[in-house]
């Protein structure tokens, strides 16, 4: 009797220890802050930091310029991902606060008035940067930087990805950039303060204010799994949009995360041509394109961002063509369903394409000097011949080199490994209760 009543009381204090970092783990909210997300919904990885150049080294960094109305504590972010110590992959990360100089681009090459080195090994859920002292209402720009090299590991090295989410306010709030300079999702944290309802207020840029007023981007296509196309392997792909509303540019369009299957050098590169749609595609590709671009050394699983500028306005729809324009590889990760009505997927001059990428797009409100679409070329006049040639030009006697089209010969890059610390946790429980078992049993003896 004895015995079974020191076990009971041995797992009574583990119980009790449970309980106590069940609740030390979810700390009651701190009735004298309040916390502003900037995203809602959902979050994946979508902000890769690490880009090396050809040495190895690290060179990824975001940043992004908002204005506050009270005192700022603290910056949260709802996971981040992070390599781990036994595939060589922690990673050492930079956090720096500047103050607002002209332009966020100018801001952070100042002297940062906050700045803290993080190392991470592993995943963190809910992870919040303390500040060391509050920050008056001001506008800042936060930067975050990767300082780990590429290390050993030959697929991603060290790693550190932020989470990307719908975006809540516009860009009258939140200006990004950077290397990376896609949105990421955080929050920010501030000193509860009497009369202030909005604690995130528009930026005041004066001069360098933006023209270019962007909805929040519209999901087309979700990625779904790991499978990757390469544009290599294609003539060309063509997306058609949905009419895009009057009084509307169709800003942006976005392939998220689109890979180079590891190669972050020279060649990952595409070409970019917009024609107005014409009843179908063969009559629409015979037009003039309207618009035409390019994106030069892309790098792997970032977010291959179009910009039109203003030039496809409102009341149309617009065929958005691309192509590979060089031997690096470089392609997208394939989606499922189509989840906006009147977008439309084609491949190889028009065939129904055989996948989809995972992508958005971005309307914007545009207030600034008309653009005008490209120029209609002039036409060249068609020599007159009057004599025919003496002597026949004669044929090639070898046939041309054919140069077959190059495919990938490596694996995307993976997505980083989920990890957490529920096994940690569970590892500590489990000591615990093996001591204080031991400790009634020692004491009977």
């Amino acid at each position: 009797m004895k015995k079974a009543l020191s076990v009971i009381l041995a797992l009574a204090v583990v119980f009790s220890l449970c309980s106590f970092f069940a609740f030390a783990e979810e700390p009651a909210e701190d009735p004298n802050t309040v916390v502003v997300p900037t995203y809602e919904g959902a979050h994946n990885p979508g902000n890769w930091l690490n880009q090396f150049d050809e040495e190895d080294v690290c060179f990824g960094n975001t940043y992004v310029a908002f204005r506050t109305a009270a005192p700022l504590k603290a910056i949260g972010f709802p996971e981040v991902y992070a390599g781990i110590s036994d595939d060589d992959r922690d990673v050492d990360v930079k956090f720096e606060i500047f103050t607002y100089a002209t332009d966020p681009a100018t801001s952070v090459t100042g002297t940062a008035i906050f700045t803290k080195e993080v190392h991470f090994d592993g995943d963190f859920k809910e992870y919040k940067l303390e500040l060391d002292t509050p920050l008056a209402a001001g506008q800042y720009v936060f930067k975050i930087s990767q300082l780990s090299e590429k290390g050993s590991n030959p697929e991603a090295g060290h790693y550190f990805v932020l989470p990307s989410a719908d975006m809540v306010y516009l860009n009258r709030h939140l200006v990004f950039g950077g290397t990376v300079g896609t949105e990421f999702a955080f929050s920010l944290i501030f000193e509860k303060t009497e009369g202030v309802t909005d604690y995130i207020v528009e930026l005041d840029t004066g001069a360098q204010e933006a023209i270019f007023y962007d909805d929040r981007a519209v999901q087309v296509v979700a990625r779904v799994g790991n499978n990757a196309r390469n544009f290599n392997s294609l003539d060309d792909y063509a997306i058609l949009t949905a009419e895009i509303p009057e009084g509307k540019v169709l800003h942006q369009f976005i392939l998220k995360n689109a890979p180079t299957w590891n190669n972050n050098g020279p060649g990952s590169d595409i070409d970019w041509e917009v024609y107005r749609w014409d009843n179908d595609y063969d009559t629409t590709f015979k037009g003039r394109a309207i618009a035409h671009g390019s994106e030069i050394d892309h790098k792997d699983n970032q977010d291959l961002v179009i910009d039109f500028g203003a030039k496809l306005k409102g009341g149309s729809r617009y065929l958005i063509v691309i192509t590979a324009s060089n031997d690096g590889a470089i392609g997208y990760w394939g989606g499922d369903t189509v989840s906006v009505e009147g977008w439309e997927f084609f491949e190889n001059e028009g065939d129904d394409a055989q996948s989809y990428p995972a992508c958005t797009y971005k309307t914007a409100t545009y207030e600034g000097p008309e653009e005008t679409e490209e120029p209609t070329p002039e036409e060249t006049p068609t020599p007159e011949v009057t004599e025919a040639p003496a002597t026949p030009t004669q044929a090639p006697t070898e046939p041309p080199t054919n140069t077959p089209e190059p495919a990938p010969t490596e694996e995307p890059t993976p997505e980083p490994k989920k990890s957490g610390c529920g096994n940690v946790i569970g590892g500590a429980f489990a000591i615990i209760a093996v001591a204080a078992c031991a400790l009634v049993i020692r004491k009977k003896h």
